[in-house]
């Protein structure tokens, strides 16, 4: 990541982090009174914020674009979006992973939950990608996150994805994370792939290469990979990355389409509490 993006993320997330404290705070005590003075009092300190805050453009990448990538990707990785690949002649046979894994970060039973769609050659995305995960951190379990797959730069991106989903193998959502950090650490984006081989990003972070490799080669979690882009496609993701956000008490869901600061991810979330519309603009 740039050296820019981070010094611009350590500015801006600690006051964030306080505006969001405000906002979960207040999510226990739902009388009226109450929840209307916490989030008068978010608003302002977020309205006061908005002229400092660092603003990251959204990755350009059209409907249009998404779906004829997906349309590629079928054609080149059938295994991967469509139906399921069968174990051919000579092929050893691995199990598939388990239906309906999660890769959250964070308490499961948090206020909030943030589904991120991303590709790790994404460099949006590669910019973007601390934000969540520093609101998660200083949340105090008020705030998961749950990483979803949209790779559309070609081998590289779904290389990448599955690295990541074999990580998960040896050490859990941990180093599921752990490898995703990583991998957006190291590549230079845009479909260029990473500086380090896969391989040795997986030694660097105390895994066995080789199983991951042999996990990859598999196909154990082809099925995943394809049910994030489906969940991506149905859900009509237009840009990557994008942030479902979810208010577990009520079930209310606002998305943010780009790579949005977290004050503007605490001001949605303030939104969802109150129950009135969010009205999205483009990240600028």
């Amino acid at each position: 990541m740039p050296t820019a993006t981070k010094k611009k993320l350590s500015r801006f997330v600690p006051v964030a982090m306080a505006a969001l404290a405000i906002v979960v705070a207040g999510l226990s005590l739902y009388t009226q009174n109450n929840l209307q003075r916490q989030l008068a009092e978010t608003n302002d300190l977020l309205d006061r914020l908005g002229t400092q805050q660092a603003k990251i453009k959204p990755w350009a990448y059209s409907y249009e674009h998404m779906k004829d990538a997906v349309e590629q990707l079928q054609l080149l990785y059938p295994s991967l979006i469509g139906a399921s690949a069968s174990t051919g002649p000579g092929q050893e046979h691995t199990a598939p992973a388990p239906a309906g894994i999660e890769r959250r970060y964070g308490e499961a039973n948090s206020q909030f939950t943030l589904v991120e769609f991303s590709d790790t050659e994404c460099p949006y995305c590669q910019q973007f990608y601390p934000a969540p995960k520093a609101l998660v951190d200083g949340s105090r379990g008020n705030v998961s996150l749950i990483y979803k797959h949209v790779p559309l730069h070609g081998e590289n991106s779904r290389l990448q994805a599955l690295t990541a989903e074999c990580a998960a193998d040896q050490g859990g959502n941990q180093s599921f994370y752990r490898m995703i950090g990583s991998i957006f650490s190291s590549t230079a984006g845009n479909g260029r792939g990473t500086q380090k081989p896969l391989s040795s990003i997986a030694e660097d972070l105390g895994l066995d290469s080789r199983k991951i490799t042999a996990c990859v080669d598999s196909g154990r979690y082809d099925d995943k990979i394809r049910a994030d882009l489906q969940e991506a496609v149905q859900a009509g993701v237009k840009v990557t990355p994008t942030t479902l956000i979810i208010h577990n008490p009520t079930g209310r869901k606002q998305v943010l389409s780009g790579a949005y600061p977290p004050d503007e991810i605490v001001k949605a979330m303030s939104a969802l509490v109150n129950g009135a519309p969010v009205q999205q603009g483009v990240p600028q």
